[in-house]
């Protein structure tokens, strides 16, 4: 089950390592299991290849897939006192809060989940911190947990920081009355933006608002734009293709509490409902 951030993505990792060998080339070739010889070496050393380790045991990169293994990397590194680690805390609680809401190398536990992920939401590591913000927010508005004022402020928090997913998300909570009075120009602006910016969620509902108010020619032209701008943190493909084989992270209706709204929308046949959010942290 895919967790962490791995493969290409940890190019962008330093790690000290041997001049003759290059642990991020190893990995971008998808040689893990030379990357993982190289980064046990350093491991006492090297927080960063700690982290790493924690990865490809979680999601079997390199050797057998041991996600108990997995989850004692991370606490390692959120536990530890080191300086050095400090970056990494937030990317780790983030991880580890994910494991303990799915229950997959510890015990279930939506509450500890919660912790952690309040912990990573903290603005320590820019994008583990936007993440749990974001994760927060949708941890209110379904779960066991629901509290719309909290998945508000908490979609407030990592909107302000950049997160589309969460822009959509406002968007909608706007536009229903979700844990704020409704005001549907505050919602028009947040789904359009976030539309733009290729959140195919928010251009949904926009084709919904319009679509339901007889405006079909717009409601036409909004289903078939593309987005005006680069997107920086559009959904992951998973969501595009729920059958993709990303493995386990968070439930569908987590990531997209409000689904259910888009018309047509209905989960593809076969699908488990999972999906993944950004995989890269640090």
């Amino acid at each position: 089950m895919t967790f962490w951030a791995r493969g290409r993505k940890v190019v962008r990792m330093s790690f000290g390592f041997r001049d003759d060998v290059c642990i991020p080339l190893l990995i971008f070739r998808g040689l893990y299991e030379e990357a993982l010889i190289q980064f046990e070496k350093i491991e006492d050393t090297d927080f960063q290849a700690m982290y790493q380790l924690g990865v490809m045991h979680y999601d079997g990169l390199g050797t057998k897939e041991d996600p108990e293994r997995g989850v004692e990397y991370m606490k390692k590194i959120l536990y530890s006192d080191a300086p050095e680690a400090r970056h990494l805390k937030f990317a780790a609680a983030y991880n580890l809060g994910r494991a303990y809401y799915e229950g997959c190398g510890v015990k279930q536990s939506t509450e500890e989940a919660e912790r952690l992920w309040l912990i990573a939401a903290d603005h320590g590591n820019p994008k583990a911190s936007v993440k749990a913000q974001s994760t927060l927010g949708m941890l209110y508005s379904v779960s066991v947990l629901k509290d719309l004022k909290k998945a508000f402020f908490w979609h407030s928090e990592a909107c302000g920081n950049g997160n589309l997913e969460s822009q959509g998300a406002l968007g909608v909570m706007y536009l229903y009355g979700q844990g704020i009075r409704r005001n549907t120009k505050s919602a028009l602006e947040c789904l359009r933006e976030a539309a733009e910016r290729g959140n195919i969620y928010a251009q949904g509902h926009l084709v919904e608002y319009y679509y339901n108010r007889k405006f079909y020619s717009t409601a036409v032209a909004v289903a078939k734009s593309r987005p005006s701008r680069s997107p920086q943190a559009t959904l992951p493909s998973c969501i595009l293709n729920p059958q993709s084989p990303l493995g386990s992270c968070l439930h569908h209706s987590l990531l997209n509490p409000y689904s259910h709204r888009i018309p047509g929308w209905k989960r593809p046949q076969g699908s488990s409902g999972r999906t993944c959010l950004d995989k890269s942290m640090v």
